[in-house]
């Protein structure tokens, strides 16, 4: 039975010309080689919303600010919860962490030398920047001792007279004495919290923690760059479609006519994973683009 390539917008699906048995075998591969970097695509995207929503969280609590004279009530909530989006995002940073390198492994085999490069690199962050070790312990303590207490200040403009009706924002700080008295396995994170001169500040860590795991994502999508140019390039001469950012394409195959109606089925060629990937790369342009 006869397989076409076929283009998936929004609105419909067009048939395009028929596919070889060659060809087809050779989609298939693309297509599981770019479901693999998928699968990591989407360990961070799990992150990236995660994080995403702790700080549209924090942020949110600022406007309008809290009463200054709250119940205590009040602050026992927003401290729920603060821990309750902390900790799925600990969570889903372990996970990112943990399951790359068998990604890694299943796609370039146990041989190969992808894992221990990503491994090499996270040591080399884990020894560098305090932010990622940090957290990395702080799940640690989340897991096996407690969720974290905060101290909250209000930071307004000094110039007004009336600082609880000011534009300001809030600080949500830990305090590095009462982390080291209730844990004791804060490994290299240790030293840290003793040398530090001042709390470590939530929404500051955490935005230092989302730009390492940016370039931490960036440098495993490297790997793939080969998968991703072989899949456009296939596609683009072999069947002249280009458009990578708008559509999507599939096979279509077991057509048949039932009265005036056409029956297909379609076999997904994991072809939103080169739409996003693609959007992710003109993001981050536009984001080294500001900074310079």
């Amino acid at each position: 039975m006869p397989r076409y390539f076929g283009t998936v917008t929004n609105k419909e699906v067009l048939t395009g010309r028929e596919i070889s048995e060659k060809e087809y075998k050779k989609l298939l591969k693309i297509s599981k080689n770019l479901a693999l970097f998928g699968n990591c695509q989407n360990l961070f995207k799990i992150f990236l919303f995660n994080f995403t929503d702790l700080m549209e969280y924090l942020i949110s609590v600022d406007v309008p600010p809290l009463n200054m004279t709250a119940r205590t009530s009040q602050f026992d909530e927003l401290t729920f919860n603060i821990n309750r989006h902390l900790s799925n995002l600990l969570a889903s940073f372990r996970a990112y962490v943990d399951h790359i390198p068998s990604q890694l492994n299943r796609r370039f085999g146990k041989n190969s030398s992808h894992k221990e490069s990503f491994e090499k690199k996270t040591s080399e962050i884990f020894d560098t920047f305090f932010e990622y070790r940090f957290f990395s312990k702080l799940r640690n303590y989340t897991q096996h001792r407690e969720y974290p207490k905060y101290h909250i200040e209000y930071k307004a403009d000094q110039s007004s007279s009336s600082p609880e009706s000011s534009d300001g924002s809030y600080q949500f700080l830990l305090d590095p004495d009462t982390l080291l008295k209730s844990y004791d396995s804060w490994g290299p994170c240790k030293s840290d919290l003793i040398t530090r001169n001042a709390p470590v500040n939530l929404k500051e860590e955490l935005n230092k923690l989302a730009s390492l795991m940016t370039h931490l994502d960036m440098f495993v999508s490297n790997f793939y760059l080969d998968d991703l140019n072989e899949a456009t390039e296939f596609i683009k001469t072999s069947f002249k479609a280009d458009d990578f950012l708008n559509v999507e394409y599939c096979v279509i195959e077991k057509m048949t006519n039932e009265g005036q109606k056409i029956i297909f089925t379609t076999k997904n060629l994991s072809t939103d994973v080169l739409t996003k990937h693609l959007r992710k790369v003109e993001a981050y342009q536009r984001i080294k683009s500001n900074e310079g």
